[in-house]
């Protein structure tokens, strides 16, 4: 059975306006244990369908319920190519998780994310193509953890945190924090240039658009970290 968006998304929405109510919690146990069952990886209606389950659940903050039903599917899943998609898919939740989460906490989520990436690249053999996506998913997490700090420090007061912007970013985040933190994104850079000149390397043997995606995903993010780097100086 594969579920049409509309239902899809009056599931959730029910599921969100179950909040305020005591009935939240089985009203979300039953939205989990339905979706699940009605996924399959390789099945391009039930996958647009997962994409939709997991955009909306994250909308809603319904992040550990997104990380479970990516775990239960990883755990399903019966290709390696099938566990690396839903790991991407579940270390995408860990990096918008990390953004509504408090400071002590963020870290926590990007790290084991980005150790759940390399574990997998190490153990199993996923296909070139889904190595070098994973690798650039743990490349753009690398520098996710800085750019958030960044992002409260420089406009806390929009998130409810005092901020003094009259006061330099280097006294705000502490010189020794600076400089840590523009090692942190000058690995990424490193690693994500890494990947870009691997994939000149091995274009023959994958098809010429995800070659492209990939490619283009990866000089947009370093655009990004270089422009984090430029803030750090």
């Amino acid at each position: 059975m594969t579920l049409s968006y509309e239902k899809l998304s009056l599931l959730i929405a029910m599921t969100s306006a179950a909040m305020g109510s005591r009935f939240c919690r089985p009203a979300l146990l039953v939205l989990f244990l339905w979706i699940p069952g009605a996924t399959a990886w390789g099945d391009p209606a039930a996958d647009n369908a997962d994409q939709v389950f997991l955009h909306q659940l994250m909308e809603r903050g319904f992040f550990d319920l997104a990380q479970q039903h990516c775990q239960h599917q990883l755990d399903r899943a019966t290709s390696v190519n099938g566990k690396g998609e839903w790991l991407l898919r579940l270390c995408r939740v860990y990096e918008q998780h990390a953004w509504f989460t408090e400071s002590a906490s963020r870290g926590e989520l990007l790290n084991f994310a980005i150790e759940q990436i390399t574990e997998f690249v190490q153990l199993d053999a996923p296909s070139p193509a889904l190595q070098f996506r994973l690798r650039l998913q743990q490349a753009r997490m690398l520098g996710q953890s800085i750019r958030m700090r960044l992002v409260v420090v420089q406009a806390g007061h929009l998130l409810g945190t005092f901020v003094n912007r009259d006061t330099p970013l280097a006294v705000r985040i502490g010189g020794a924090t600076l400089k840590s933190d523009a090692k942190v994104v000058d690995q990424s850079i490193t690693l994500t240039e890494s990947l870009l000149t691997q994939l000149e390397q091995s274009k023959r043997d994958l098809d010429v658009a995800v070659t492209r995606e990939i490619r283009d995903d990866a000089r947009f993010q370093l655009v990004e970290l270089q422009c984090l780097k430029y803030q750090l100086l």
